[in-house]
């Protein structure tokens, strides 16, 4: 009982004890009273709504609130790291119609609406909130599955697989069925480098669910920067001493020139059904595009683009941050192996390991 249903914590002070959801221990209790086997996670009565969750997890808040969960992080009475969600100010009284009609916008409203129905509780002292137990980690990772159409069983593969032999097939092929579900409209063909990342990160390694964070995964995720020491993604696997660099590039669909077709769902759908790396590869972007006009896909990773300021090719740039000072630090205890990840309009995804530059 006390992995899953304690750890409320009802004001911002660790003065205050930590108390159970009481209802749901006395349906635990019951069950056990009356001889009946029971999952300790499969209650009915618990303080945690999952239609609320799956409500809270389809907010564009959600993803913002759980990348800065990364650089932040306790440790529970278990010694396991939990991520945790610094705030400023929480409202003391509100309506839940106007949270409702915030959530999609404000994060003051949406942590607010967390604590409220139990998906988040205090940390103590220190301006941060946090998952307050087991029941309540499955039922928001199951919402956060459920918002991107993914199983968990389909999750924990692409974590076995990282973890057994460092493949991020897996992986890259789930968030490949997050585009084509997801990126519909025409901002969704806008995102950036740093939207990508996030996108894949949040619904797979962001994930709360218990089970998924047991699998011997750690990943870092650093801002963009102009040096040559930024790194896109790491991650870690302590137990193997490995680390896994992937640095993201992305590829507009608008800028490409796919035989000549227009609109952006039958451009989507024609690079879709693609299956020849090869063809992807020879795709051309538009003539009038600023830096890469009729260059091929291929030429600008592997040469750099025609013209602009900036005209070092994706290889030349992984290649110089593996050398960066951060990961020939990571090189002194583990074994690094480096990735080029780039999205092609939202509809594919070529990856390439590095090899001796």
């Amino acid at each position: 009982m006390k992995v899953n249903y304690n750890s409320y914590l009802f004001a911002p002070s660790y003065k205050v004890i930590r108390v159970f959801n009481t209802n749901t221990c006395f349906e635990y209790l019951e069950n056990l009273t009356m001889g009946k086997e029971m999952d300790p996670t499969a209650v009915s009565n618990s303080e945690v709504s999952e239609r609320a969750l799956q409500i809270l997890a389809a907010s564009p808040i959600a993803s913002k609130v759980i990348e800065e969960s990364l650089a932040h992080q306790t440790t529970s009475s278990d010694n396991v790291k939990d991520p945790a969600i610094p705030y400023e100010v929480l409202v003391r009284s509100f309506r839940l119609a106007d949270l409702a009609r915030d959530l999609a916008t404000s994060k003051n409203a949406w942590l607010c609406y967390m604590v409220h129905i139990g998906g988040l509780t205090f940390c103590g002292d220190s301006k941060l909130l946090r998952i307050p137990n087991q029941v309540a980690a499955i039922r928001f990772g199951n919402a956060t599955l459920e918002r991107h159409k993914l199983r968990l069983e389909d999750v924990d593969l692409a974590f076995q697989n990282i973890v057994s032999d460092g493949d991020i097939c897996q992986a890259l092929s789930l968030y490949k069925r997050i585009m084509e579900i997801h990126d519909v409209g025409l901002s969704d063909f806008k995102k950036t480098e740093e939207n990508h990342r996030g996108c894949f990160y949040i619904p797979l390694f962001g994930n709360s669910h218990p089970s998924l964070r047991k699998t011997g995964l750690e990943t870092k995720v650093t801002t963009t920067s102009r040096n040559s020491s930024r790194i896109d993604m790491l991650i870690l696997i302590p137990l193997k001493k490995q680390v896994l660099l992937l640095e993201w590039k992305m590829i507009r669909i608008d800028s490409l020139d796919i035989n000549g077709l227009k609109g952006i769902e039958q451009t989507a759908d024609y690079l879709k059904d693609m299956d020849s790396v090869d063809d992807v590869l020879d795709l051309k972007f538009v003539m009038h595009d600023v830096c890469r006009p009729g260059q091929t896909i291929r030429d600008r990773i592997l040469n750099g683009a025609i013209r602009g300021a900036n005209t070092k090719s994706p290889r030349e740039q992984l290649a110089e941050y593996v050398e960066s000072p951060e990961i020939m630090k990571l090189k002194e205890d583990n074994d690094v192996a480096a990735y080029l990840v780039v999205v092609i309009g939202s509809r594919q995804i070529l990856f390439w390991e590095l090899d001796n530059g």
